[in-house]
């Protein structure tokens, strides 16, 4: 059945993945725009929360508006645990493949959620194993300050979250992060840092720098001076 797109709900606290991917979504709205027919969307009954198909959506408000109908169809879930893994199961059989980091996220989601390990290991198609070591690999913790209610008395506490790390910053994996390491791990790429610097040395060795522009000019006058802090 068809509902309007602007009654679904989204619950990102509980999505498999670390987040929406913008060259997804810029695919499945040239798809739409060509004429072509989606999956429906996997919603839950009582609360209309999504449960697959958070780019698809997306893409269709892009090219109908939020006011436009889209197909979904109805599922019954005992639990936000029984949705959950339902999600995580979906994520994982098919569309965009879920990364390392969306499968950690997926299992330090199910660890606050008191959902057992095998059950989320099987989800993701890992062993047990497999699964347990994400969490070992991937994870660090952050000395978050949170306000908790009520509102009048409120105060910041300190509490520890786990961090899902990506490869950047993988050797953090068991460490507590500092506020500018966990700043840093939400804005990184997915690659490993010998990567990074490589690039950069490949630049500057094959004179391929773009010298007439001022913001790579100051960013290398910047970096110069980052070096003489640095101790290897």
């Amino acid at each position: 059945m068809k509902i309007l797109l602007s009654k679904l709900v989204t619950d990102y606290a509980l999505y498999p993945r670390e987040g929406l991917d913008s060259y997804l979504i810029s695919r499945i709205t040239d798809t739409i725009q060509a004429g072509y027919e989606l999956p429906p969307i996997v919603v839950e009954k009582e609360t209309n929360v999504i449960v697959d198909g958070h780019h698809r959506c997306t893409s269709w408000e892009k090219v109908y508006g939020v006011n436009s109908k889209i197909e979904v169809v109805f599922k019954v879930y005992v639990s936000k645990q029984e949705r959950f893994l339902d999600a995580v199961k979906r994520n994982a059989t098919h569309g965009r493949p879920l990364t390392m980091q969306d499968k950690t996220r997926c299992m330090c989601v199910a660890k606050d959620m008191n959902i057992k390990t095998d059950q989320v290991a099987e989800a993701l198609s890992l062993t047990t194993e497999k699964a347990e070591g994400l969490v070992m690999e991937r994870t660090a913790q952050y000395k978050a300050k949170i306000a908790i209610a009520p509102i009048s008395s409120r105060k910041n506490i300190p509490r520890r979250r786990t961090v899902t790390l990506k490869n950047t910053m993988k050797h953090f994996a068991g460490k507590t992060l500092t506020k500018r390491q966990m700043e840093y791990n939400e804005e990184a790429g997915g690659l490993n840092q010998l990567f990074y610097i490589t690039q950069v040395i490949k630049m500057i060795k094959s004179d391929s720098i773009d010298k007439e522009n001022e913001s790579v000019k100051k960013g290398l006058i910047e970096l110069a001076g980052l070096f003489k802090e640095v101790k290897v």
